[in-house]
């Protein structure tokens, strides 16, 4: 093995003991907001697996490092995938994939903390403002920055909306898979516009840019899944 591989599998080794010992606990998130409207029941007893919304192939989810690998190898440097792990393993009541969680990442910003849409949405994860600030309020714990370019925090925040997107849908469709597509789906649109607009029944067909997006996060969670199972 490389020197450099070695001396970075070093300092991540470092870095999670160092984690282990601040990390904030693993909290059972609360919808907040107008999408808690459309909550039915909670979801924190569900399981997604990796091979969810059609992606291949299962990775251990308690591998260590299993985030920051993804990540790397899908483009992100040491230290924002650090912050993701980080964020996955703190953020994420209930136990959605780490290739989407990474996918979504890589389609919103390919791993850039200070990016900036035209629309205004911010970091790792392209949040507005208005919802970072709702997830720091309702758990103030998690965000001791309160920094939107932080990809800690960015990614926190934006792990906790996709897991409130995720319980929104778990009532209203057959199978946990079909959650999460929609999860993701209304990570671009919203849960309400998703409802509204109809586009719930047709994220399928490849012919709307809601599922050309979800399609999108489903290639790269695939694609990193091979990746690190090599």
């Amino acid at each position: 093995m490389p020197l450099q591989m070695w001396s970075l599998l070093v300092l991540l080794l470092l870095v999670m003991v160092i984690l282990l010992v601040v990390l904030p606990p693993v909290i059972e998130a609360k919808p907040v907001g107008e999408e808690a409207l459309l909550m039915s029941k909670p979801g924190n007893s569900c399981q997604i697996s990796v091979s969810a919304s059609s992606t291949s192939g299962k990775v251990n989810r308690n591998e260590p490092f299993l985030v920051e690998k993804m990540a790397m190898q899908a483009g992100a440097s040491a230290n924002v995938a650090l912050a993701l792990g980080k964020a996955y393993r703190s953020c994420n009541p209930n136990h959605l994939s780490a290739a989407v969680f990474i996918g979504v990442i890589k389609a919103e910003s390919n791993f850039n903390p200070k990016d900036v849409s035209s629309a205004g949405a911010k970091g790792v994860m392209q949040l507005l403002s208005s919802t970072f600030r709702t997830y720091v309020k309702a758990f103030p714990k998690l965000f001791s920055k309160d920094d939107i370019f932080d990809p800690y925090e960015n990614a926190c925040a934006g792990l906790l909306y996709l897991n409130d997107n995720y319980e929104a849908w778990l009532g209203h469709v057959d199978s946990s898979s079909e959650a999460l597509d929609l999860a993701v789906a209304s990570y671009l649109t919203g849960v309400t516009q998703l409802k509204s607009s109809g586009y719930s029944s047709r994220i399928y067909d490849g012919n709307n840019f809601v599922s050309e997006y979800v399609s999108r996060v489903k290639l790269y969670a695939r694609d990193v899944t091979q990746a690190v199972t090599r």
